[in-house]
């Protein structure tokens, strides 16, 4: 997705939300990530930073599952219960 632009200044916070600074005003959020996710320090602290901005933030850290979880073992009990956390929150939209 990002190209060329990987670890430059060009990666727009819509790419990398990490990168944004001003979190007020944005939408309700729904982060799940593995506690063995490379990500997962990185998505705890956008929520974080949504929290502190006001946002609602439902936050799932699920216990023993690395990034992609869902798709190497979707028949897992973890994966099926994220799969359905997904659904309701879609289907509350």
């Amino acid at each position: 997705m990002l190209g060329a632009n990987t670890a430059t200044e060009k990666v727009s916070p819509i790419a990398a939300p990490a990168r944004l600074d001003n979190f007020a005003g944005l939408p309700p959020a729904y982060i799940e990530v593995g506690n063995l996710d490379i990500f997962r320090d990185e998505d705890i602290r956008y929520a974080q930073q949504l929290l502190t901005a006001g946002v609602p933030v439902e936050l799932h850290v699920l216990n023993g599952v690395p990034h992609g979880f869902d798709r190497i073992a979707p028949d897992i009990s973890i994966s099926k219960i994220a799969v359905e956390n997904r659904i309701r929150v879609i289907k509350s939209i």
